[in-house]
């Protein structure tokens, strides 16, 4: 960071303090946390851009961890192999953004997310203070599943351990799943497949590089993949194009 020249430095902190207060202006209950695909095909640049898919899924976890609160305060969720919860160490974004230890390394379980829930359930955390969904930033090349009983996704799998370790039926079928895919040079022009056949209420599918979109989901008007398509076109710049 020192490299960085001061007046540099200021801007981007300013920057990212202006982002934060314009979406605290958006009316919500919506508690979600950024779970950061860390896995080492990560380490390729995201389509489109300069950057690693790595770093814009750290970028998308700076920010949203400044909407959060009690034992998830300024943290945001890393897994490859498994999963950790990871505090941002620091003052500024710049100083929490080089702080952060994480390593990009490993496969990409997908479910360890939802076996750190279980954990930090069973040591006590209250259900009161859990985010209530989840902001996937991943190449979206999970691993299979386990699957014990029938060919299960991801997606169901995930709901059906939270139902065996006790989290309620109302907070897991009001639990906001986000797929945010970040397609990088690794896989070339594969395109991963959806962990959900249908509109299936609280799960959303996103790409590209704007926090912005989420917007739509923080107002609760969308409540599945397609509505949100429909709220996010329904803006009055997009009215203004003529074909």
């Amino acid at each position: 960071m020192s490299s960085i020249p001061k007046y540099e430095q200021d801007t981007i902190n300013k920057q990212f303090e202006t982002a934060v207060l314009k979406a605290k202006d958006v009316p919500s209950d919506t508690r979600l946390i950024v779970v950061r695909d860390t896995s080492s095909s990560m380490t390729s640049n995201a389509v489109g851009t300069t950057m690693t898919s790595y770093n814009v899924a750290k970028a998308m976890a700076l920010y949203f961890s400044a909407f959060l609160e009690g034992p998830f305060a300024d943290a945001y969720i890393e897994f490859d192999n498994k999963a950790t919860l990871r505090e941002w160490k620091g003052k500024s974004a710049l100083e929490r953004w080089f702080n952060d230890r994480a390593d990009a390394y490993g496969s990409t379980n997908f479910l360890g997310v939802i076996d750190l829930f279980i954990e930090l359930k069973k040591k006590g955390v209250p259900l009161s203070e859990f985010p209530t969904g989840i902001v996937c930033m991943s190449d979206m090349q999970f691993n299979a599943p386990n699957n014990d009983a029938g060919n299960k996704t991801n997606f169901e799998k995930a709901k059906e351990k939270l139902r065996v370790a006790g989290f309620p039926k109302d907070y897991i079928d009001n639990f906001v799943f986000v797929f945010w895919w970040i397609p990088n040079s690794y896989y070339g022009k594969l395109v991963p497949g959806f962990e959900t056949f249908g509109d299936v209420r609280n799960v959303f599918y996103l790409s590209g590089y704007s926090a912005s979109v989420v917007s739509f989901l923080l107002t609760g008007k969308a409540t599945n993949a397609l509505e949100l398509f429909k709220e996010a076109m329904n803006q009055e710049v997009l009215g203004m194009i003529q074909l």
